[in-house]
C-alpha cells in the first residue's frame, strides 16, 4: 500500500517536475551615438547640425567683433561728452542684442536638435524592434553613460551594426534628413 500511495505521488508530481523553467529574456544594447557617428544617414545629419553650429557661431563673433570695436572707440581720448555719451548707450544697446542673439542661437540649435533627434527616433526605433524581433531579443536597452557599470563593447556593436545596416539599407545615403536643419545666416 505504501508503494501504491508513493506511485502515485510521484505519477502526480511528474508533470509539475517535467515541465521546463520558461527561458531568460533575452537583452541588447543600442548606441544611438554610435549609430549616428557611423551610418551614413547619421553623418549627414551631424554634418548638417556641426554646420548650423558654425554659422550660428560666425553670426555670433560678427556682433561680438562690433561689440569689442565700439568698446574700442568709447576709450578714444578725442571723442566729445556727447559723442561719448551717443556711444555708450550704443554700446549698451549693442550688448543687450548681442546677449538677445546668444539666447535666440541657442534656441535654434536646440531646437534644430530636438528636430534632428525626433526625426532619428521615428527612423531608428522601427528598425531596432525589427532587428530585436529578428533576433529573438525582448528587451533593447539604449546605451549612455552611467548606465553600466562594464559593457562588452562588441555585444553593443553587433546590434547597433545591424540597425546602421539597415537604417542605410532603408534610407539612402543622399536622402535628405526627415527635419532639414536650415542654415543661419550670418547677420552683422
Amino acid at each position: 500500500m505504501r508503494k501504491l500511495i508513493t506511485l502515485t505521488a510521484l505519477c502526480a508530481a511528474l508533470p509539475v517536475m517535467a515541465q521546463t523553467p520558461p527561458a531568460a529574456p533575452r537583452f541588447a544594447l543600442v548606441s544611438p551615438d554610435y549609430i549616428l557617428g557611423k551610418s551614413a544617414r547619421g553623418q549627414v545629419v551631424t554634418a548638417e547640425l556641426r554646420q548650423l553650429r558654425e554659422s550660428l557661431n560666425e553670426r555670433l563673433k560678427a556682433k561680438n567683433d562690433e561689440l569689442q570695436r565700439m568698446a574700442q572707440q568709447l576709450k578714444s581720448p578725442s571723442l566729445s561728452e556727447d559723442g561719448r555719451a551717443k556711444l555708450q548707450r550704443d554700446l549698451q544697446d549693442a550688448d543687450t542684442a548681442f546677449k538677445r542673439a546668444e539666447e535666440d542661437a541657442q534656441k535654434e540649435f536646440a531646437g534644430a536638435r530636438d528636430k534632428v533627434g525626433k526625426a532619428y527616433q521615428e527612423e531608428v526605433l522601427p528598425i531596432v524592434a525589427q532587428v530585436a524581433k529578428d533576433w529573438n531579443v525582448q528587451v533593447v536597452f539604449k546605451l549612455q553613460d552611467g548606465l553600466f557599470e562594464y559593457v562588452d563593447e562588441g555585444a553593443v556593436i553587433g546590434f547597433s551594426e545591424e540597425v546602421i545596416k539597415r537604417y542605410d539599407a532603408k534610407f539612402a545615403p543622399s536622402a535628405k534628413p526627415a527635419a532639414p536643419v536650415k542654415k543661419a545666416p550670418v547677420k552683422k
